[in-house]
This record gives structure tokens, sequence and C-alpha cells, in this order.
């Protein structure tokens, strides 16, 4: 694994209050798309499904940001911080009975709301010298996910990334991204061009 690292993500469920990290290299990004290419051309020869019918290529480019393909995942939080974790579980859930603690806490309420996703932003740019010990790649990037259920790919691309690294870096390491942002930018210019009463019907 320290080799060629590419990825590194802290992935924030903020409903059920837990994080996992994931970690890929090449290496073992290789390797799935390889077992996945032989899996769909095997699957597609018997069923004869368009969807199976995937370049290597294509797969590459689907399991690379992954996160469930990946090799390499940590869930074991340290002790206190899995505390922590558990009481904001039960919080969320509003279930008090199932709190196990031998001394009571207090909470802002914004904490309980939204903020996992910062504290887990404030890890990534404090690991920064960290990173640096790594055997990266060019395009290497340290980020945030978010949970399917909490705003998956679109918060995680739309705002969660973006707090953790600059524009450069998320089009270096996803090209499809930096093809969306063009779109959009270029759709703004072009509303931006007409005439005002036609901007605000637009």
């Amino acid at each position: 694994m320290d080799k060629d690292v590419y990825t590194f993500s802290i992935h924030t469920d903020t409903y059920h209050g837990s994080y996992t990290i994931y970690i890929n290299n090449l290496a073992s990004l290789n390797q799935s798309v390889d077992e996945a290419h032989s899996r769909y051309q095997k699957k597609y020869l018997e069923t004869g499904k368009d969807h199976y019918n995937q370049s290597r290529e294509q797969l590459f480019n689907e399991y690379k940001y992954s996160e469930g393909d990946y090799s390499f995942m940590y869930e074991e939080m340290p002790e206190r911080l899995q505390e922590w974790l558990s009481i904001f579980y039960c919080i969320s859930l509003e279930e008090p009975d199932y709190l196990h603690i031998d001394q009571n806490y207090i909470f802002e309420k914004k904490i309980v709301d939204s903020q996992l996703f910062l504290i887990a932003i404030d890890v990534i740019h404090r690991l920064q010298n960290g990173f640096s010990k790594l055997d990266r790649t060019d395009d290497f990037i340290a980020y945030v996910s978010a949970a399917d259920g909490v705003g998956g790919d679109y918060l995680t691309t739309s705002q969660l990334i973006r707090k953790c690294v600059s524009e450069e870096q998320l089009h270096s390491a996803m090209p499809q991204v930096k093809e969306k942002d063009l779109a959009f930018k270029s759709a703004i210019t072009a509303v931006l061009e007409k005439p005002l009463q036609e901007q605000v019907q637009h």
C-alpha cells in the first residue's frame, strides 16, 4: 500500500455518526479493474447484455474513486472518538435510553446538525504534512466524502472535495468533474449574455 498511493478519503456518515478511512494505490486499483473486466467479459458472453460490455478503461474510471471497492479501509476509531460518535448516533436517532455513559455531555445543536463534515475536513488539512511522506501519484487527492444517505456523490463533488483541495488538484484527479464544471460555467455565461428579463425567466 506504500507505493503509488493516489487517494485518501474520510467517508463521513452524519446520520449514523461514523467515519471510515479509505486508501488506495494503483496496484490495488489495477488488480480490481482486471478482475472486474474479466467478470464482465464472461457475463457479456453468457448473457449478451450491454451492461457487461465495458472496456477496461471504462471500468478503470468507474472503480478509481469507488471507495467500497478499495482494498484498504479502516473503520476502527480511537476509543475516545468512538465514544463520542456513539453518543452522537443515539442523539441523532433521538434514542437517549441507549446511551451508556458515566457522565453527562453537552452538545451544541450545530454539532448534531452537520459538524462531522467540518471535523473531517479539518483532519484532512491537518494531515497534509503526513501525506507528503507517502509515495504518491502526481494526481494524489485527499478529501472528505459523504455517505449515500446524507448527500452522496453530489455533496462530495460539489462541496466537500472543494473544501479539501484546490480546483486545479480536483480537476487533475477527476477530469470528469472538470468537464462538468466547464459545462456549468459555459451555461452561466450564456445566461448572463441574455437580456435581464430573459435571465430572470431562465
